[in-house]
């Protein structure tokens, strides 16, 4: 069960009704957050929002930048910037010694339909 947690600068957090937090930060990061930039959002404030989700645990971040049509994987041990036109954000898991993707979001999809609404 979810609920909407605390705002950060006027967005919403989706978090488990359990979910616990230290100093506004939640305690028990998700396994994987996305963090999407509004209009005159800084990038800087959105990777400091990641750094502390990483601290808290989570595994991995993806940051999507819609008004420049950039997108990131962030983990711990990288920010690497997906293709411009032709990628996917991908998550992947650990089971029993591989990885195998739990998730997958095809940007150029993403763009695609931004630009069929004028976006």
């Amino acid at each position: 069960r979810s609920l909407t947690g605390p705002t950060n600068g006027g967005r919403s957090t989706v978090v488990r009704q359990s979910a616990r937090y230290v100093n506004g930060d939640l305690a028990d990061g998700p396994c994987l957050a996305v963090e999407i930039l509004s209009s005159g959002q800084l990038l800087a404030d959105v990777l400091d929002r990641c750094n502390r989700l990483l601290k808290a645990g989570t595994a991995m971040c993806w940051i999507i930048w819609p008004e420049r049509r950039r997108a990131w994987n962030y983990s711990s041990n990288d920010l690497a910037e997906i293709g411009p036109l032709s990628s996917d954000l991908v998550f992947e898991v650990e089971t029993g010694g591989s990885f195998e993707v739990a998730c997958r979001l095809p940007v150029d999809e993403v763009w695609a339909g931004l630009d069929r609404r004028g976006l």
